[in-house]
């Protein structure tokens, strides 16, 4: 098996897990007007409080779009 196959196949096995992860958080969340991506932006500002919307990007290895969006829906529910 080549090292892309065996990546591929580790990624094929955590996947039902991280589904898993997802719905038990979002049971969690049930009630409190807080989205699963929302809670792990409040999450990283927890521990990086003067976090900056590029930071927070950097930290979460995810798209500027995907953080700017989560930072206006948490500034639009709380104002």
């Amino acid at each position: 098996m080549s090292p892309a196959e065996m990546l591929f196949a580790g990624i094929q096995l955590t996947r039902p897990l991280l589904r898993y992860i997802k719905t038990r958080v979002e049971a969690g969340l049930d009630g409190t007007g807080v989205s699963v991506g929302e809670r792990a932006i409040l999450e990283v500002l927890l521990s990086a409080q003067q976090a900056t919307a590029p930071e927070l990007t950097q930290i979460m290895q995810v798209k500027r779009q995907l953080v700017g969006r989560l930072l206006k829906d948490l500034v639009d529910e709380n104002s």
